[in-house]
C-alpha cells in the first residue's frame, strides 16, 4: 500500500473541498442577489359594489358566526374564528359575489331592505339552499379608515366593540416585510382583543395592500410615524377622549412601539410581542445562525456560513439595513414613563430572547424601570403558539387583553 499516494490524494480531496466551500461562501456573500421587488398594489375602484354595506357579522343556519371584512386588494373576506376559516368573496355585480370556499366557487346573493343588507343566500354543490342573516348585535362594528403620514396614504380597519365599558384603544404595528390587514394571524388577535372591549386599528403596513409608500426603504421613524398617524386619525372620531390609547407591536412592530410612544405624547401604554431588544444587526445574525444550524450545518462552520448569508440578506434590501441595522429599542423602553408590557416565547428562534431579557432587566434599576412588565411563555416560539394546539395560545391573548383593560384599575 502506497501511503504517500494515499496521503497526497487525501490532501488533494480535502483541499478541493475547502476551496469549493470557501468559493460557495464567497458566492453567497458577494454575488449580488435579486433586489426586493415591491408588490403590485394597483387596485381597481370597487365603489360600484358597495362593499361597505356588506361588511359585518353574519349568523349561519348552524349557529356559527362569521365576519365579513375588507380585503386590502379588493373584494371581501369571510372569517370564522372558531374553525380558523377564511375565504375570499369577490364581486361579480353589486349583490352577487363569488365565494371561494374549500376549493369550490359558490355564487352568493346579498339581500337588502331599505338599502340595508340583511343577509345573503347561496346554493351548495348538492343543490341545497342556505341563508346567513346579518347579526343585529355583533361583538363589534367595523370602519375602514383612510389617513396619511405626510405624502404616504394609509388604510386600516377599525374594530369598535359594542361593549358599554370601553376603556382602551390600540393601534397594531406589523412585523417585518410585507404585511396586510387580512393576515389571519393578525386578524385573529385583533378579533380577540376587540371582543374584550378594546378598540383596535389594524392597518395595511406601508407598501402593502391598500397602503402607499414603501416599507423596504423606510426608517424605523417612518414606520413609527405611520402608526402615530393612525392613532391621530382615531382621535378625530371623538369617542376616545377618555380612553387609554396605545400600541400593540408584533415582532419588528414590538421594537417600533417604544419609538412611536416616545414620539407621540398621547400614548398611554405599549405592548411588545416578541420584538427583539437588541440591534437589528444582532437580531439578524441570531435568526440566520438558527436557520443555518437547523439546515444541518455543523456548529464549527456555522458562524462562517451565517456571516455569508447575513451579508446576502442585507444586500437584497440595502437601504433598509443602512437606515435600520443599528436601531436598538432598548433605550426607548428605558425612557418611557408609561406602562410597557413585553411578551416573549422562550423557544423563539427569530428573536434573541435571552439577550433581550438581559437588556430589559437592566432597565429595572433605572428611574422608569418599574413601568416595564415582562412575561415569558417558555414553551412558545416566535408566533406565540400553544404547544398542544399549534395555534396562538389563548393564555397569552387573555393575559395581554386583561393587562390593557385593567391599566386604570
Amino acid at each position: 500500500m502506497n501511503w504517500k499516494k494515499i496521503t497526497f490524494y487525501a490532501i488533494a480531496v480535502l483541499g478541493s473541498i475547502i476551496i469549493i466551500f470557501f468559493g460557495f461562501l464567497a458566492y453567497v456573500a458577494f454575488i449580488p442577489p435579486d433586489k426586493y421587488q415591491p408588490e403590485n398594489r394597483s387596485i381597481a375602484n370597487q365603489s360600484k359594489y358597495a362593499l361597505d354595506e356588506k361588511v359585518g357579522w353574519y349568523r349561519f343556519e348552524d349557529g356559527s358566526e362569521w365576519l365579513i371584512t375588507w380585503r386590502p386588494h379588493g373584494g371581501l373576506l369571510t372569517l370564522n374564528f372558531v374553525d380558523f376559516a377564511n375565504y375570499n368573496l369577490l364581486p361579480k355585480t353589486k349583490n352577487k359575489f363569488n365565494w371561494f370556499r374549500d376549493g369550490k366557487t359558490i355564487e352568493i346573493t346579498f339581500q337588502d331592505s331599505a338599502k340595508i343588507v340583511t343577509g345573503f343566500s347561496w346554493i351548495d354543490s348538492s343543490g341545497v339552499a342556505h341563508t346567513a342573516q346579518r347579526m343585529k348585535n355583533p361583538p363589534y362594528k367595523q370602519k375602514e379608515l383612510d389617513y396619511n403620514n405626510g405624502n404616504v396614504s394609509l388604510v386600516g380597519t377599525l374594530l369598535i366593540p359594542n361593549a358599554r365599558d370601553i376603556q382602551s384603544v390600540a393601534t397594531i404595528i406589523h412585523g417585518s416585510g410585507v404585511s396586510h390587514r387580512d393576515n389571519f394571524w393578525y386578524l385573529y388577535q385583533a378579533d380577540y382583543f376587540a371582543k374584550k372591549g378594546i378598540i383596535i386599528l389594524l392597518p395595511d403596513k406601508r407598501g402593502s395592500g391598500a397602503s402607499g409608500g414603501a416599507w423596504h426603504t423606510a426608517s424605523m421613524q417612518n414606520l413609527a410615524n405611520d402608526v402615530i398617524a393612525g392613532a391621530q386619525k382615531i382621535q378625530e372620531l371623538n369617542f376616545t377622549d377618555s380612553l387609554n390609547s396605545g400600541f400593540i407591536g408584533f415582532s419588528q412592530g414590538g421594537a417600533i412601539a417604544p419609538l412611536a410612544a416616545k414620539s407621540f405624547s398621547d400614548t398611554d401604554f405599549i405592548v411588545n410581542v416578541v420584538g427583539s431588544a437588541v440591534s437589528y444587526n444582532e437580531q439578524l445574525k441570531f435568526e440566520v445562525y438558527n436557520d443555518v444550524r437547523m439546515s444541518g450545518v455543523p456548529a464549527f462552520i456555522a458562524p462562517l456560513v451565517t456571516s455569508a448569508y447575513t451579508r446576502q440578506v442585507k444586500a437584497r434590501r440595502p437601504v433598509w439595513w443602512e437606515k435600520n441595522g443599528d436601531y436598538n429599542p432598548t433605550s426607548y423602553f428605558g425612557q418611557l414613563k408609561i406602562p410597557s408590557l413585553i411578551v416573549y416565547g422562550g423557544k423563539d428562534l427569530n428573536a434573541p430572547v435571552e439577550q433581550s431579557l438581559k437588556n430589559l432587566r437592566e432597565l429595572k434599576n433605572t428611574p422608569n424601570g418599574n413601568n416595564i412588565a415582562i412575561k415569558v411563555y417558555e414553551n412558545s416560539g416566535h408566533a406565540m403558539g400553544d404547544p398542544d394546539t399549534g395555534w396562538i395560545r389563548k393564555e397569552y391573548l387573555n393575559f395581554v387583553s386583561e393587562w390593557i383593560v385593567n391599566l386604570n384599575k
